[in-house]
């Protein structure tokens, strides 16, 4: 059973398949453009499933016949619907596909009973694919992410980058790796700037609250990173570099085997980035110099039914925030702060179907994460670092992580599906900033079904009991609905109540230093919120060409929610607080409009606008409204990519305030921003080699953004005394080359 489902994960209908009898090759072939396909994946089957060969068509799209004996062969293609079909030894001929110019090929795993076609998916869920990461020549997760509609990118030169998703800060995304949770939030979001992309397959993002199926800090939405796996190669291997001319470099290599039964792979990579500022006379920088390593692997096994893997990965990340030079001191030196991140990563993974409706998943993995500050008196004459004895100038912060998830779904009954499962997770910290070892953690039980009263429409409720270890958490619910109206019509909605425990540092922080003093608040109340979404998607598909249309409006209430607050009598003052308006409001739409011409054009262009209430009046609201349009046109004759990501990006306001820390009163409330900008990039992506070599080149950020006017929100580390904050740093000129090799076993 698991042979044929490497072959035929997707069954789809075959389309013009014709057979010559003349040479014993096979030729695969665009049926829309009659363009030859090079690099496509071709398995053969035995039909009494003794056999299977895998091959890869070359670079005039030929592949050879290797069956034995009557087989099924299964051919696919990025961007195409798979052909399935029986083939008999000797035959040769032509194999035709059709484009799948919709997407709707694409298989999705998160939030899913078990993998769904994306268009069969109750939730929408949006899919950056691989190609997506090779074309914006993206060297981590924040600069994938940075183009996206209804994504809002906040890049601070000190924390890193995170997301803001329908107005929703970082720490109401919930960001996942293969489904397992990511620990080491750093103000209560996690730097997406640390997470390198040479490791992704691809990625799913599900927007609006999850709770039910992810419980806590997943109110905004879920990403999740799904990683890569030789599943079809016998041997692969590729290295990749990178250089960009503000001073980046970065060089991954990677190493697979599968050989059926057993499949394993080995990646590692380093980035470096020297540090920059506008204005460089100094040893400070604006945007500080940091080095990172991370290595990742796997490996499989599996046994008929049966599939366990065990995956790690480590990542270190050194960050220097070198000082100027002190004239107090009668020698030259100056004050220097080194900042070390280690995250280590471990899972392990079990995988039992039952039949072809009825799966069991478990799931336990442990993380690690641990975050250094040492502060040094450099002496530059001598050459000789002295670590400073002050308790508040060296802090390390440890996170740990243990947890547990498992799931059963059954799609084998009339009209009706579900799945049961279970979660546990408990995370403990120790630091210097915290009194003592501080933990939380929760058990939860989870229920959905998916209920099909019609085959054009299904519901699917959801329940969830959580069981927190300092607060009592409600009963989570949702309930999504689809319905296809018509062929090229379909409605998605969706109510769905949210739940976010205070972090442990909201709840427990005890941070001093000559710039701050942050203090958490054990007296916290846990988030809950209600949430409706309502998704309306237009296909049209005519031949050659496709014009698709996805509108989203939103609403989003979040209650007891949780805000640093200052004390007016002293700026560096401040406690986390529950806001005393009681709610929160974020509310908007968004619409996607796309336009495709099969083989050489892909353009879409979308607005998102958002609105979000006053911390102590949810009838005052800031607005904002962003457009992106991205353009990728390819040249069918020589083969190359040519890509535009644009993206407009609206002034960002919120309303901040000071507290009165006896009382809890917020008074003195004002509007802070951040100021609008443009963004554009432009790549070239070049195949050579049948496809073995590829080098991707481009501009970033060609209107040249270094900072933009702002007004208070630009973060702890990223405003100026001159009313400004920092956002990039500058136009730069990059050039990315990889080598791939791919060995099929006969």
């Amino acid at each position: 059973m698991w042979k044929r489902t490497i072959c035929a994960t997707v069954f789809l209908s075959v389309c013009g398949y014709c057979v010559v009898f003349s040479q014993s090759n096979l030729v695969i072939i665009d049926k829309e453009t009659g363009i030859t396909l090079p690099n496509a994946h071709v398995c053969f089957e035995s039909l009494d499933k003794e056999d299977t060969s895998y091959a890869l068509s070359d670079g005039n799209g030929v592949v050879e016949n290797t069956a034995q004996k009557r087989s099924l062969i299964s051919v696919s293609f990025v961007g195409y619907q798979t052909l399935i079909d029986t083939i008999s030894p000797g035959t040769s001929g032509n194999l035709y596909l059709l484009p799948s110019m919709t997407g709707f090929e694409e298989v999705v795993v998160t939030a899913q009973f078990s993998p769904k076609r994306i268009d069969q998916s109750i939730y929408k869920v949006k899919v950056i694919d691989n190609g997506v990461v090779e074309n914006k020549g993206a060297t981590n997760l924040s600069e994938l992410l940075s183009n996206e509609l209804n994504f809002s990118y906040v890049r601070d030169a000190a924390l890193g980058s995170t997301v803001r998703i329908q107005g929703l800060g970082g720490e109401h995304v919930k960001i996942l790796v293969d489904g397992v949770p990511m620990v080491g939030r750093q103000n209560g979001i996690l730097d997406l700037s640390q997470i390198n992309v040479s490791s992704i397959d691809h990625i799913e993002i599900v927007e609006g609250p999850m709770s039910v199926v992810y419980g806590s800090n997943a109110m905004a939405g879920v990403i999740n990173i799904i990683t890569k796996e030789n599943k079809r190669k016998s041997i692969s291997a590729g290295v990749e570099g990178y250089y960009e001319t503000v001073g980046v470099y970065d060089i991954d290599a990677n190493f697979s085997a599968n050989t059926g039964k057993n499949a394993f792979g080995l990646s590692a990579g380093r980035y470096f980035f020297g540090g920059y500022s506008e204005v460089d006379t100094s040893r400070a920088k604006e945007w500080n110099p940091k080095v990172q390593y991370n290595i990742d692997g796997y490996y499989s096994l599996t046994i008929k039914d049966w599939k366990a893997k065990i995956s790690a990965s480590y990542f270190d990340e050194e960050l220097r925030d070198n000082g100027n030079l002190n004239p107090d001191l009668n020698y030259e030196g100056a004050f220097d702060y080194y900042h070390f991140t280690n995250r280590w990563d471990t899972k392990i993974d079990l995988n039992k179907k039952m039949g072809d409706k009825q799966n069991m998943q478990i799931a336990g993995a442990y993380s690690s994460y641990r975050k250094s500050k040492i502060s040094y008196l450099n002496d530059l004459v001598n050459l000789e670092k002295t670590v400073l004895p002050s308790e508040s100038a060296n802090d390390t912060t440890t996170f740990n992580n243990y947890f547990s998830r498992g799931t059963y779904s059954n799609e084998d009954l009339d009209k009706i599906s579900f799945q049961a499962g279970y979660e546990i997770n408990y995370e403990t910290a120790v630091s210097k900033r915290l009194v003592e070892t501080e933990s939380i953690g929760d058990v939860s039980g989870f229920l959905s079904m998916n209920i099909i009263p019609h085959e054009n429409f299904n519901l699917q409720p959801g329940i969830r009991y959580i069981y927190n270890f300092k607060f009592e958490a409600p009963l989570v619910y949702s309930l999504n609905v689809k319905w296809d109206i018509i062929k090229i019509m379909s409605l998605r909605g969706s109510y769905a109540k949210g739940f976010r425990a205070p972090s442990i540092k909201e709840l427990y922080l005890n941070f001093q230093d000559i710039n701050h003093n942050i203090q958490g608040n054990p007296d916290l109340e846990a988030e809950t919120g209600n949430n409706f979404n309502i998704w309306m998607d237009i296909n049209l598909d005519k031949k050659s060409h496709i014009l698709s249309n996805s509108t989203n409006v939103y609403y989003n209430k979040i209650f007891n929610k949780i805000e640093l607050l200052y004390d007016p009598n002293d700026p560096t003052s401040a406690v986390y607080f529950n806001v005393p308006a009681g709610a929160m409001i974020s509310k908007g739409f968004s619409s996607n409009i796309t336009y495709k011409l099969h083989p050489r054009l892909t353009v879409n262009a979308g607005v998102f606008h958002n609105q979000l209430s006053s911390i102590i009046n949810t009838s005052d609201f800031t607005k904002s409204t962003d457009f992106t349009t991205n353009m990728k046109y390819k040249n069918v004759k020589y083969r190359f990519e040519l890509s535009l990501f644009y993206k407009y990006t609206d002034r960002y306001s919120r309303y901040v305030g000071s507290i009165d820390m006896e009382t809890g009163e917020i008074y003195d409330v004002s509007l802070n921003y951040l100021d609008a900008y443009h963004n554009l990039d432009a790549t070239l992506s070049v195949p050579l080699l049948n496809d073995a070599v590829r080098l991707t080149g481009g501009v970033k950020n060609i209107f040249d953004n270094k900072s933009i006017s702002s007004s208070g929100s630009g973060g702890v580390h990223t405003g100026g005394s001159d009313g400004s904050a920092l956002l990039n740093w500058g136009r730069t000129f990059f050039l990315k080359a990889s080598y791939t090799f791919n060995r099929f076993d006969k």
